[in-house]
Formats: structure tokens, sequence, C-alpha cells
């Protein structure tokens, strides 16, 4: 079972049934729910955030919590409302790696 290195869920589950709390880190929310106010006022977001599991580089070595890029797009129905969320999150760790933990 091939898991996402990231968010840490199931690779065949749909992101709907993430529970995006427990992915992000706790002093990063506050942020993301910002944002999904601003997705639900209908505007498209772009956004950086940390998630709770570690990103380890090349070595292997530890360098503390992997960071995504998400960015967010309302679909409108004919109404105006929104139909769904189109949204991409990618690993950019590597732009933030720090020097490996100690422990």
């Amino acid at each position: 079972m091939l898991t996402n290195t990231v968010t840490g869920h199931v690779r065949t589950e749909s992101y709907d049934d993430i529970n995006w709390p427990g992915v992000i880190l706790e002093e990063d929310q506050p942020m993301l729910f910002e944002y999904f106010r601003e997705i639900l006022e209908g505007k498209q977001v772009k956004f950086q955030t940390r998630t709770k599991k570690c990103y380890f580089n090349s070595a292997g070595e530890n360098c503390g919590p992997a960071w995504v890029q998400v960015t967010g797009i309302p679909e409108f129905n004919e109404e105006g409302g929104i139909e769904r969320l189109i949204s991409t999150a990618s690993d950019i760790s590597r732009k933030h790696e720090q020097r490996p933990m100690a422990f």
C-alpha cells in the first residue's frame, strides 16, 4: 500500500477524505483556515504550509517538517455558488531544507 510522503494518506484515498487539520502543523492551522475562508468567498488562493510529516533529504537525514505549496481554485455553478474546488498540493520541502535535526 503506497502512502503519500507528505500527507501520509493512502494514495487511493480521495483528498476529500483527508483530515487536513490532522496533516498540517498546529501553528500553521489558523492560516489554513483563513485560506479556506477566502475560497468560500470565491477567491483563488496559493500558499505554503508545513505538515506534521518530516522531510528526509537524499542522505536520509530528518530536516524538519515537510513543506507543501497549495493552490485552490473554486469552480462555480450557473447560480454563482461554488460547485467544486480544484486544488493542487506540491511538495516543496527541498526549497526549505534545513540542516539535519539533532536528536
